[in-house]
């Protein structure tokens, strides 16, 4: 199991600012919708749209009350399903010798009598304990430096789920709605009847306490943000059946109003790929990044170059939690080169449709770890309402002298980056 994030040192490093507000929205002046100020759509905590800042700055929810992390909770639960029961009130335990044993009468239940019990536990009469060693190993540190109880939580940039009104009616993803229900229930009390009704207990009446609701509703996004990261539409899928073409990044569109026409928001993993030679262009006259990047201060190939890129698109999120600084770095050359050399891409639609088959457009590099690309819809409408696999591919008008190789766009044409295995090196007419 990978570390889990630490909420209060990622807080204070990315200077989060809090959401309070379960309202999402005001009326304006002429009746339009305006996102409140404390708000999940806050333009004073995440910036105003179409920016950087929004697609890129965190914030959270003070939940009021310290609960067990969702990610432990998982764990707990390969470890024994009592933990689980114990946590969601749903059966409440008594330590007996070391062993957690059912006591409906006299039990004990919520994460503070996890935190209680769990150095007293006989680890040694779970069952299949051998097979569950690293598991308890690793529950025991986080118990141990408390990074397994939080009392806040984070929400992602308002940029990644960001609002859109369309035909007169305020749309967004149905992850603020998950947002809301917990920014609500740490304000106000839910009633026992519909609290049970959420947990699933039959007996509607039974008293709930607070932290067994926040608990749920921390649950929910953890599990929705996993789900989104499998199933047909999700981001671990995408990864997976996405094909390369030499730096023609395969990627799956989407067609957002929210998008600046003549403009795609492309992933930054992708956008390495496409504008390879202005980033080696870089590196190579930095040779501490150089170093950090590829292991070498020396000559470095072409090719290995080709091949760290794609490695680096195929793994964004490992290089995301491993070395954020080198990410920023490499983002902060791509957007570097963007502007100074005017860099365009190509969208090609795979297979061409009709007249709108291709569309020249303004990169707009996307810092999530993410497979997929936003089109103005204005611009680009899937067929069927389902998104199709685009191919992006550069543009430039000009030549760059690479590694005592110039590369050359010929008849500054339409092109895409060749295969660097080629012995020439260079950009060619499709």
């Amino acid at each position: 199991m990978a570390d889990i994030v630490n909420i209060e040192k990622f807080i204070a490093e990315h200077k989060c600012q809090q959401v309070t507000n379960p309202k999402m929205f005001e009326i304006g002046k002429n009746k339009e919708p305006v996102p409140t100020k404390d708000g999940l759509f806050s333009f004073e905590i995440f910036g105003p749209k179409h920016t950087e800042l929004r697609n890129t700055k965190w914030a959270y929810i003070n939940l009021g009350t310290e609960i067990i992390h969702p990610v432990v909770l998982d764990m707990m639960d390969k470890i024994s399903g009592a933990f689980r029961k114990i946590v969601m009130r749903k059966m409440k335990y008594k330590l007996d010798k070391g062993q957690l044993v059912p006591d409906p009468d006299h039990g004990h239940w919520g994460a503070s009598f996890i935190k209680e019990i769990l150095n007293k536990i006989d680890w040694s009469k779970i069952s299949n304990y051998e097979n569950k060693k690293q598991l308890i190993k690793k529950l025991q540190e986080l118990h141990r430096n408390k990074s397994m109880y939080i009392n806040k939580w984070l929400v992602e940039p308002a940029g990644v789920r960001d609002f859109s009104v369309r035909d007169g009616r305020v749309v967004y993803d149905e992850v603020n709605d998950l947002y809301k229900a917990l920014l609500t229930a740490t304000r106000e009390k839910t009633s026992d009847r519909y609290a049970n009704y959420l947990l699933g207990n039959q007996d509607l009446n039974q008293a709930v306490s607070r932290e067994t609701i926040i608990q749920k509703y921390v649950n929910d996004l953890h599990d929705y943000f996993i789900n989104r990261l499998s199933g047909k539409s999700g981001l671990v899928r995408g990864a997976m059946i996405k094909k390369r073409t030499d730096f023609a990044a395969r990627l799956v569109a989407s067609a957002l109003p929210e998008i600046p026409p003549l403009s795609a928001t492309i992933p930054w993993g992708a956008l390495l790929n496409l504008f390879a030679p202005f980033v080696i262009h870089q590196i190579e006259k930095d040779s501490q990044l150089k170093k950090q990047l590829t292991g070498s201060d020396g000559y470095v190939s072409i090719e290995d170059y080709s091949n760290l890129f794609q490695y680096i698109f195929r793994n964004m999120s490992t290089v995301t939690q491993e070395n954020p600084r080198l990410k920023n770095k490499l983002i902060e050359i791509l957007r570097d080169q963007i502007e100074k050399n005017d860099l365009k891409v190509e969208i090609k639609r795979d297979p061409a449709f009709g007249d709108v088959s291709h569309w020249v457009c303004y990169p707009i590099i996307d810092t999530r770890d993410v497979y997929n690309i936003g089109l103005n819809s204005l611009y680009y409408s899937p067929i069927g309402g389902d998104s199709m696999e685009n191919r992006c591919v550069l543009y430039y008008e000009g030549e760059l002298k690479l590694n005592g190789n110039l590369i050359k766009f010929e008849n500054n044409k339409w092109g895409r980056f060749g295969s660097l295995n080629m012995h020439y090196h260079k950009f060619y007419k499709k």
